[in-house]
């Protein structure tokens, strides 16, 4: 999730009006949150389960917890986050490296609020306090062409910080991670910072050196879609495998899974696409 943030800083442009800004962003990442990480997922989940889909269970969802988090939590943690990058590019007229820096206090201070459970995370505001430094990291690609640069050594950093991020998970050691529920404290945070740095960097070049693949570029296309509804999607079918006791192995079948579940929910966003794009805040 680090390395979406960095691409996302990577491919944003904060160089138009605010109300231009706010209104991309709410349509791009606020409405899909909603409309199809909360109540289609809901849904399609529903669907596929015993219960089946009825006026009951759509009245039945917790609207306070969809109001306080704002569905699947990437999304408005991306949000706010590109909010207050907006202000601090058009505000704070410091160096890079003093601003680079001021994130990093940010970060800080967001581990710290997480940790310690003491504000309510409203729009994964923490979470978005907490990646801050990524979504800069991105501008900073762009801003001074580094992708185009080092690409030979970026990809050797990558695959170091690949190895020690196994190495730290194998013996259980404080691994940082960033997902719903973060692993970034005081003693780790600078090791996810190199790590999600340069794990960005290397996958943009490995992308590179990977040449025109249809089915990659297809699943690609379709990302955002395969985060949302994937998940409701491979729990009811993992439910499914469990109930009929399927001799195959785990494994195996989860691996399929998230391959076929793929392809699933990029279909269904060319549905969405050709059919309800207002799902997706497409006018």
């Amino acid at each position: 999730m680090p390395a979406f943030f960095v691409i996302a800083g990577y491919c944003s442009n904060f160089n138009i009006s605010f109300k231009d800004f706010f209104l991309k962003n709410l349509k791009s990442l606020i409405i899909p949150s909603l409309l199809i990480g909360v109540f289609l997922s809901s849904w399609i989940s529903l669907f596929l389960s015993s219960q089946g889909v009825s006026y009951y269970n759509f009245m039945n969802l917790d609207y306070w917890s969809i109001l306080v988090t704002c569905g699947p939590w990437f999304l408005p943690a991306l949000f706010i986050a590109k909010m207050i990058m907006y202000g601090i590019r058009k505000y704070v007229k410091w160096k890079d490296k003093w601003i680079a820096l001021l994130l990093m206090g940010v970060m800080l201070v967001a581990s710290a609020l997480y940790n310690k459970r003491l504000l309510l995370n409203v729009w994964y505001f923490e979470h978005a306090l907490l990646l801050l430094p990524f979504l800069f990291a991105g501008i900073l690609l762009r801003k001074h062409s580094l992708r185009k640069r080092g690409k030979d050594v970026s990809l050797l950093v990558g695959v170091v910080f690949l190895v020690i991020a196994i190495i730290l998970k194998w013996f259980g050691m404080p691994y940082p991670y960033i997902v719903g529920i973060p692993g970034v404290f005081w003693g780790n945070f600078w090791l996810c910072v190199l790590m999600g740095v340069s794990g960005a960097f290397a996958l943009m070049v490995v992308c590179e050196k990977i040449g025109r693949c249809s089915w990659l570029e297809f699943l690609g296309r379709h990302t955002i879609t395969i985060y949302l509804l994937q998940e409701s999607i491979m729990v009811a079918l993992l439910k499914a495998y469990v109930r009929f006791h399927v001799t195959i192995p785990s494994v195996i079948v989860v691996v399929l899974l998230v391959f076929m579940t793929a392809f699933v929910c990029a279909w269904i966003d060319v549905f969405i696409n050709k059919h309800v794009p207002f799902l997706k805040g497409k006018f």
